[in-house]
C-alpha cells in the first residue's frame, strides 16, 4: 500500500517544488518529469528515477507502474500535486530523474544557443534538432536552464534524445569547435544571404543569438560565415526558434548528416 500525501507542506512535496528551481536542481543534479509520456520517455532513455508523486487518480497508469518498479512512490491529493508543480494544469504524476551526462562534442551538426532565453525557444529548438537530423545542442552564456520545466515540456521528448551540453562562454565554445576543425555559422541580420552560402562541410555547428540581442559580437568576429534569413514585406527578424528551424532543415538538406 503507497503512502499517501495531503499535506501541500510535506517534505517529497518541498523537494520536488524545489526541483522546479534552476538552484535546486543544480544542489540536486536532479530535475521533474512531469506526464505520463514523458516520464514513459525518460525511462526508456535510462535516466535514474530518485522518487515520484503520483495523483489518487492517476495510480492506475502504465507510467505510475513503471516507476513503482524502480523508485519510491507516493499517492497525492489533487493540492499536493499542484504544489509540487509548475505547470498551471499538472498532469498527475510527476518523477524526479538524474540528470543526463554532459554530451561529449564529437559531433557533426550542433546548435549552439548563445543566450537564447525563452524557454519556449529553447525547447522548440531542440525538438527540431531531432527532427531536422542535428545530433547535439549546446546551451551558453546566458542561455535558458536547459532542465528548467517549461524548455523539457517544449523540447517534446527530444531532451532525452539528443545529447545537451552547457558552455559558460559561447565565444570560447566556438573557438574550441573550430580548433576541432568545425565550420561554425553565425545567424545576424547583417550577414550574407543564408541560401547563398558556400558549402558548411559535414561537421558544422549553427549558432542561433537571443531574442533580444541575436549572436554576441565575439561570437560573430570568430564565425566563418555569418548569415541571414531573407526578409519580404516590413518584416525586421524571425522568431529564434522559426529561424532556427529554417536554417537546420535547409543545412540538413544541403549539407547531410551522417548517419541519416
Amino acid at each position: 500500500m503507497l503512502e499517501i500525501i495531503r499535506s501541500t507542506s510535506n517534505d517529497k512535496i518541498k523537494h520536488m517544488a524545489l526541483l522546479q528551481t534552476a538552484k535546486g536542481r543544480r544542489a540536486e543534479s536532479a530535475f521533474p518529469v512531469e506526464g505520463e509520456k514523458m516520464v514513459l520517455e525518460a525511462l526508456a532513455a535510462g535516466l535514474k528515477a530518485h522518487f515520484a508523486l503520483v495523483r489518487e487518480d492517476c495510480a492506475g497508469l502504465e507510467a505510475a507502474g513503471r516507476l513503482k518498479a524502480c523508485c519510491p512512490c507516493y499517492l497525492c491529493s489533487a493540492p499536493a500535486i499542484a504544489r509540487a508543480s509548475d505547470a498551471v494544469t499538472p498532469q498527475g504524476i510527476i518523477a524526479a530523474f538524474s540528470l543526463p551526462e554532459p554530451a561529449a562534442r564529437a559531433h557533426q551538426a550542433t546548435v549552439l544557443l548563445d543566450g537564447v532565453q525563452d524557454p519556449g525557444n529553447c525547447g522548440a529548438i531542440w525538438r527540431t534538432c531531432e527532427a531536422a537530423g542535428f545530433d547535439q545542442i549546446v546551451f551558453a552564456g546566458s542561455a535558458a536552464d536547459p532542465f528548467s520545466p517549461k524548455v523539457v515540456r517544449a523540447s517534446m521528448g527530444a531532451v532525452f534524445r539528443i545529447p545537451v551540453s552547457r558552455a559558460a562562454d559561447a565565444a570560447q565554445a566556438v573557438k574550441d569547435y573550430r580548433a576541432q576543425g568545425y565550420c561554425v555559422l553565425a545567424s545576424s541580420l547583417s550577414g550574407s544571404p543564408f541560401f547563398q552560402r558556400p558549402s558548411a562541410g559535414k561537421r558544422y555547428v549553427l549558432v542561433i543569438g537571443s531574442e533580444a540581442h541575436g549572436v554576441s559580437q565575439p561570437v560573430l568576429d570568430l564565425a566563418d560565415h555569418v548569415l541571414r534569413l531573407p526578409m519580404a514585406g516590413k518584416t525586421e527578424s524571425l522568431n529564434a526558434a522559426v529561424a532556427a528551424g529554417i536554417m537546420m532543415y535547409d543545412l540538413f538538406l544541403k549539407e547531410g548528416r551522417g548517419g541519416c
